[in-house]
């Protein structure tokens, strides 16, 4: 099993965003995390606009990302 750290930089309200924007996942060895998370948040995924006008997705305009992580146990 992997774990993933995801943060979100966008402002929204509820369980992610906003105050609440980081948070820990065990993932499956082989899994498609940016499938899993395009899912999961799929209420995240509203169209960005850059500069020019073309629409990119959170993670593509830099305001949502993951990590692969190790999580230590606490003894």
């Amino acid at each position: 099993m992997n774990f993933i750290n995801v943060w979100c930089e966008y402002d929204i309200n509820g369980d992610f965003g906003g105050n609440n924007n980081e948070a820990v996942f065990s993932v499956a060895y082989g899994a498609d995390v940016e499938g899993l998370l395009t899912k999961r948040y799929a209420y995240l995924w509203e169209e960005v606009k850059d500069g020019d006008g073309d629409e990119t997705s959170l993670l593509e305009a830099g305001l949502m990302g993951w990590d692969y992580i190790t999580l230590e146990e606490l003894k």
